[in-house]
């Protein structure tokens, strides 16, 4: 039997997080790609691109033979210290429909380089959306980069993306005090296998399980968006999840709770 036993208070942080200094150079890409943004063309992967309006979009002409056959990343080093809770966004859509491959990193390739944040089934669709991940470095690095792998079929055939406003900013908020911490309890409790949760909006609900590099590993909030208003239970031993320690983040469609959890067999 898994159960996940509670090692930090459960702090209760806003919907909206608040963001320090912008580590991101030209996120915004009001300036030249270069020297901070290169394209790569791998094999035989191929593309065009441009930025108008603040928007950088790539279409692919040649998908080539591994994702990282085209590629779009961020080459100017971002600072990163270990242990600081950060948060990386940017806003994008397609012309088709899109399961690209994004990460921070530090120089190099994984393996053998350590990937600080990696999602790589990021669904790009028709419409503009921003999409924000937590992670936090094991150690200091003087090298980050950000990269998106988007050859090999994670950007159709002939299809374009768009890309803006990506952005790295340590996340700033602020702990609220014990009584605060104590009332916002109510809405997610953990339980001997898993954690209840109050649902207020269930649409607007999202439930994920990073681990301490902030790499997610397992996402809850299909489940919860199934579901219609009230009190449910989410058992996390019906999920492949190693034994370990994690960082468990819930919204219950108003706000945010995240708590330190580890899993025992």
């Amino acid at each position: 039997m898994r159960n996940f036993l509670l090692v930090l208070c459960l702090c209760a942080v806003p919907f909206s997080t608040i963001q320090g200094q912008e580590l991101v150079t030209n996120g915004d890409f009001s300036a030249p790609l270069l020297p901070e943004w290169i394209v790569g063309n791998w094999g035989t992967g191929f593309s065009s691109y441009g930025v108008t309006a603040g928007v950088f979009h790539l279409t692919v002409t040649a998908i080539g033979a591994a994702a990282w056959n085209v590629f779009f990343y961020h080459f100017e080093d971002i600072k990163l210290t270990g242990g600081v809770n950060y948060v990386y966004k940017f806003t994008s859509h397609a012309t088709a429909a899109s399961l690209i491959a994004t990460q921070v990193k530090t120089v190099g390739q994984p393996p053998a380089a350590p990937v600080w944040f990696s999602d790589s089934a990021v669904s790009i669709g028709a419409t503009d959306s921003t999409y924000s991940f937590p992670f936090s470095p094991m150690a200091d690095d003087d090298s980050g980069q950000v990269n998106f792998s988007l050859g090999f079929g994670n950007v159709p055939l002939g299809a374009t993306i768009y890309i803006s406003n990506v952005s790295i900013q340590e996340d700033q908020t602020p702990v609220v005090s014990k009584v605060n911490t104590a009332s916002a309890k109510s809405f997610s409790q953990m339980t001997r296998n898993g954690v209840t949760v109050n649902l207020v909006r269930p649409d607007k609900a999202a439930m994920k399980l990073y681990d301490l590099r902030g790499v997610q590993v397992a996402d809850y909030s299909p489940a919860l968006r199934s579901m219609s208003p009230g009190s449910h239970q989410i058992n996390f031993g019906t999920r492949t999840v190693s034994n370990g320690t994690y960082v468990l983040a819930v919204n219950n469609g108003a706000r945010v709770q995240c708590a330190t959890v580890t899993l025992e067999k």
